[in-house]
């Protein structure tokens, strides 16, 4: 149960960070974003680096596609333009994998951190762009600090299993016996660690947050490459119900941009599944040819984190390579599918 709790608040201090980063780069760079999304018609090539560009200063998905989706509903952007951006704030997502890929291996984050909060906290008491840039910093550093006690709160299993604790190496043991469970029904194992991704990015609601849990059980010996890459593919399922839950209030073009954001995602996972073991395969193979000096630390000895920054950045990157032409096709889905009379009917239910 304290375990659990250190998880939890680590997570909380991380969600913390990053809205308040988020909330400090929307202050200073919110109207810039309004006016390129609202500047964006009909080039899906412009709309993938927007989405791109805002998710990496966002450092929030959820945050770009609920900006497209109000805006999508105040018709200020078009379908097609905005189905642009939500490619684009997909690959934008993945560089959190990064950041806790190698924050965990080569980093003492806290080291870090601290002092980034420091520079920040004087720039915030200012004014205007100077106070907005503080937050930036703040959060930043926060979003830092849940990582670095993310790490810490997550034992590696190694350690655990030969600790003098009798508690701990029952409850290393319990957990150990319950991946090896469920990781023996070959695919089937797949299936399974897929939908504890989705679970575990609704309960937090954020497929960030979610990853730096992955990435970190992963790095730390309690779960496999394959098992680690399911999961993630479930995260790219499970923020698509925040997407969901942002339209709810708005129009039918709204829900047509979160449909679209499902469907984009789904394709995704559903040609990974076709060739999981070889893409996988494919990955760690990409993973080994870094540099060992990059890859491996003192602490840790396996490159898996990198290697999910990897797979995740790749997923998204291949999969809107295979999508951006059919924008077309994925508008008149949606148009198809999510029609006035599914806004009437919904309106009923929810009155």
């Amino acid at each position: 149960m304290y375990l659990f709790l250190k998880i939890l608040g680590s997570l909380g201090v991380f969600l913390l960070g990053m809205r308040v980063m988020n909330e400090g780069a929307q202050k200073a760079v919110g109207k810039k974003l309004r006016v390129m999304l609202a500047s964006i018609t009909g080039n899906r090539f412009a709309g993938v680096l927007t989405g791109l560009f805002a998710t990496s200063v966002l450092q929030s998905s959820s945050a770009t596609i609920a900006l497209v989706i109000s805006f999508v509903n105040a018709r200020l952007l078009t379908l097609f333009g905005g189905i642009g951006v939500i490619m684009g704030a997909n690959l934008g997502t993945t560089i959190t994998a990064w950041i806790v890929a190698y924050a965990g291996v080569k980093i003492d984050i806290v080291d870090i951190a601290l002092p980034v909060i420091g520079i920040g906290l004087p720039l915030a008491l200012g004014r205007h762009y100077c106070k907005s840039a503080g937050e930036i910093l703040i959060g930043f550093g926060l979003l830092l600090l849940g990582l670095g006690l993310l790490k810490d709160s997550v034992p590696d299993l190694e350690s655990t299993l030969n600790s003098a604790n009798p508690e701990q190496v029952g409850n290393a043991h319990f957990i150990q016996s319950f991946i090896e469970t469920v990781s023996g029904y070959g695919f089937g194992s797949i299936l399974i660690f897929f939908c504890i991704g989705i679970v575990l990015t609704i309960v937090v609601q954020s497929s960030s947050a979610a990853m730096a849990i992955t990435v970190t059980f992963a790095t730390n010996g309690w779960i496999g490459f394959p098992e680690s890459a399911a999961i993630v593919l479930g995260e790219n399922i499970g923020t698509t119900a925040t997407a969901w839950f942002v339209s709810l209030a708005g129009n039918v073009d709204s829900k047509r941009a979160a449909f679209a954001h499902f469907l984009f995602n789904a394709f995704g996972v559903l040609w990974v599944f076709v060739v999981f073991y070889g893409f996988a395969e494919f990955v760690q193979w990409i993973g080994m040819s870094l540099p060992e000096a990059l890859r491996v630390s003192k602490n840790h000895s396996t490159s898996i984190g990198f290697n999910l920054a990897i797979f995740h950045s790749l997923f998204n990157l291949m999969n809107i390579c295979l999508l951006i032409g059919f924008v077309p096709t994925i508008v008149r889905v949606t148009e198809k599918w999510v029609t006035d009379g599914c806004q009437g009917e919904l309106g009923k239910r929810v009155t």
